[in-house]
């Protein structure tokens, strides 16, 4: 015995339940698709502040403007890395995106400012343990 069977009369109760069906569909798609979007947007600003991150490591003492955070984030020798950790092409990046990068990692006390411009990674001194 079939369940499902193919009734060829077309009622209008059926269209209105088929229009339902897809405009479901339809829906479930997009949203998904939104939230794919939203996972891979999140993935690469996490990446683009770990490339930040890692130029500022690389001066660690005297610290770097963002002149010179933007310089090192668009040259070759962060390309491997950048590439790496699926960072965003720096031709896709603006000014003000790195500036809102810079901020977010200085207000989540990852790295400080120095001087006017100047930023630099935050390090903590290490504390021996009580065992």
């Amino acid at each position: 015995m079939c369940i499902l069977h193919f009734d060829p009369k077309l009622t209008f109760d059926g269209v209105l339940t088929s229009i339902a069906l897809f405009g479901a569909l339809i829906s479930y798609i997009a949203n998904s698709r939104s939230q794919n979007t939203s996972k891979r947007k999140h993935k690469k600003e996490h990446a683009d502040k770990l490339t930040i991150m890692v130029i500022l490591e690389t001066n660690l003492i005297d610290g770097l403007t963002e002149n010179q955070i933007i310089e090192e984030f668009n040259s070759e020798r962060t390309k491997d890395f950048r590439v790496n950790v699926s960072s965003t092409e720096p031709s896709k990046l603006k000014k003000v995106d790195y500036n809102i990068y810079i901020r977010d990692l200085q207000l989540s006390s990852i790295i400080e400012q120095v001087d006017v411009s100047k930023f630099k990674l935050k390090v903590y001194p290490v504390t021996k343990s009580s065992k």
